[in-house]
């Protein structure tokens, strides 16, 4: 049996969170149309071709044209590539592009809600759609959709960029294409076939499996990518292992106060309104994407992260492209990548991430939605009186030294790049003329730490694999060495029983008082109350309580775990449960 089902990727991450082209603002058939004739008969669109009418028609930024071209790029179900070249081709299937557009026009304010709402809407705008992918050929001889369109198989065959077929009882096996099991071209290959009745047999076979089994065999196919979901979770530690998740795509929604760890390699990642969590996500092959989240302390590795209407959340970034700030964003605040579990190295090999690649965590992008044009002309104004060279295209923004700004550079200063741009198409630019983007910020290398995934994990490797910038390395190297210092002067201070427990009491007060202070408490507990396959190392540290948990007396031999609870009052206290060691 065959089905057919919808590619989410396309919907949840491909379709942006904010029309930076105003494409509501132009008619879909303008767009074909205006398009077309500048696209000729090619059925392929290049990436020049794509800026300069971005350019003319939607007086559009380079960066904000490489975005859309991109975005399409990725959640395309292949890679454009030229043969025997691992570069991807800067050219794309007109077609599907035209639709990618279309989603961009139409789907983000789609009046369908509900678990099916993309279905819904490819129901009601398949018949569009279909006339989007034919040949430019036709678009270039209709002045208008014509009223009863043809299509031939291999104009079929792109709405595979929307739509996958599956096999096996466990629609485990995807077709490379579907439209060869179309009966219209069982006899004549290059028939044409009214779109009326395509759309038909498509939706039909949503909801009937096809029986042709024996066609099947024959077909190129490939196995599908299954769809890991984390949602509504609570104070908690979520565990994704990669043989769970077997490369396969993650979805983090509604969470608050959640710890989640993926211990392998996801697809793609979208993170959605969460509050105050801890995620590390392992290694992402694609893109991840965060949207309408606040509080988050996150750590990725992937090609590209786009990031909308976030707030108080501190990312560890490595990614191979720069990171995309879409909307409206608060207090946020990045850094690179600070961690690694066991098999770090063997997930990134098999994801093709080369950790020796320069990390762009600070080179952001960001596509303001700020309506005060008044002030997007005075921030203009007094860049002109700086000197600054305006062109009219999205231009860098430095924050102390960094590079497109002054030759002298400050080693121990971080700074972040920053590209913005209003919605008129202009550039909202805020120099480093004393005056730094309130809303991000690099993470000041005091507050910078290395950390390891705390599980019992075997692997190769043993610390972070990425070059970290020379003032957080050289802060990291401080802190441990600030650590060593302490531990000697410990050891060499002979202290009595007393002073000993005094000396734990005040250790462990402060060390409360900083997880609060800096919201890792609730992270901790999280990952203290983890069991199952994966051991958290967490419960094997000993550490020593003061009066106020109830564990100032505890043995050398037994380990302590924090939690929380309330006193005799009804407050709510942190304290020590102790475990035989």
């Amino acid at each position: 049996m065959l089905r057919l089902a919808l590619r989410s990727e396309v919907f949840q991450i491909g379709v942006l969170p904010q029309d930076l082209l105003k494409l509501q603002t132009v008619s879909i058939l303008d767009l074909v149309r205006n398009l077309t004739q500048q696209q000729g008969k090619a059925t392929f669109l290049k990436y020049s071709s794509w800026l300069k009418y971005a350019r003319n028609v939607f007086n559009c930024g380079e960066h904000a044209a490489r975005l859309y071209f991109e975005t399409f790029l990725m959640v395309h179900r292949t890679t454009y590539r030229k043969k025997g070249s691992t570069k991807p081709m800067l050219s794309v299937d007109y077609g599907e592009f035209l639709v990618f557009l279309f989603l961009q026009k139409f789907h983000r304010h789609a009046a369908t809600e509900g678990k099916n709402k993309e279905m819904d809407f490819f129901t009601k705008n398949i018949y569009t759609i279909l006339l989007l992918l034919r040949d430019p050929v036709h678009h270039l001889s209709e002045a208008k959709f014509p009223s009863h369109p043809t299509m031939r198989r291999h104009e079929f065959t792109r709405l595979t960029f929307l739509v996958l077929a599956s096999t096996g009882e466990d629609a485990t096996t995807e077709l490379e294409s579907f439209a060869t099991l179309a009966p219209f071209w069982a006899t004549k290959p290059n028939a044409e076939v009214p779109v009326e009745t395509l759309c038909q047999w498509t939706l039909k076979h949503f909801h009937e499996p096809i029986d042709v089994a024996k066609s099947i065999t024959s077909l190129p196919s490939r196995s599908i990518h299954k769809t890991i979901r984390v949602v509504g979770k609570g104070t908690e530690c979520v565990i994704v292992e990669g043989a769970e998740l077997a490369g396969g795509d993650l979805v983090i929604e509604n969470c608050k106060k959640t710890s989640v760890y993926i211990l392998g390699i996801a697809r793609f990642v979208l993170v959605s309104g969460c509050e105050d969590c801890t995620i590390n996500l392992g290694v992402c092959r694609k893109m991840v994407t965060f949207r309408s989240c606040t509080g988050l302390t996150v750590t990725a590795a992937s090609r590209r992260t786009h990031l909308s209407s976030m707030s108080n959340s501190t990312f560890y970034l490595f990614c191979w492209n720069r990171p995309v700030f879409i909307g409206s964003n608060y207090d946020i605040k990045l850094a690179p990548y600070n961690t690694y579990y066991p098999n770090l190295d063997r997930d990134l090999k098999a994801a093709n991430l080369d950790p020796l690649v320069p990390n762009r965590w600070s080179s952001a992008i960001s596509f303001s939605i700020t309506s005060d044009k008044g002030a997007a002309k005075q921030r203009r104004g007094r860049s002109r009186e700086a000197g600054k060279d305006r062109t009219g295209e999205e231009s860098g923004m430095d924050v102390e030294g960094s590079e497109g700004g002054s030759k002298k550079r400050n080693r121990e200063s971080v700074s972040i790049k920053v590209d913005r741009t209003d919605p008129d198409g202009g550039v909202v630019l805020v120099q480093h003329l004393g005056q730094k983007p309130e809303w991000i910020a690099p993470l000041p290398k005091e507050e910078f730490f290395n950390t390891t995934f705390p599980f019992d994990l075997k692997g190769d490797t043993s610390s972070n694999p990425f070059q970290l910038p020379e003032a957080y390395s050289n802060a990291s190297d401080a802190q441990r060495q600030r650590i060593q210092e302490v531990r000697t002067v410990i050891e060499k201070a002979e202290l009595d029983e007393a002073q000993q427990k005094a000396l734990h009491a005040y250790v462990h007060e402060r060390f409360i008082k900083w997880m609060e202070e800096t919201k890792r408490l609730q992270h901790l507990l999280n990952v203290t109350s983890t069991g199952g396959k994966v051991t958290p190392l967490m419960r094997n540290i000993p550490l020593v309580g003061s009066k106020k948990s109830g564990a100032e007396n505890v043995p050398q031999n037994k380990k302590i775990t924090l939690k929380r609870g309330k006193d005799s009052k009804g407050e709510v206290v942190t304290g020590m449960v102790t475990e035989s060691s």
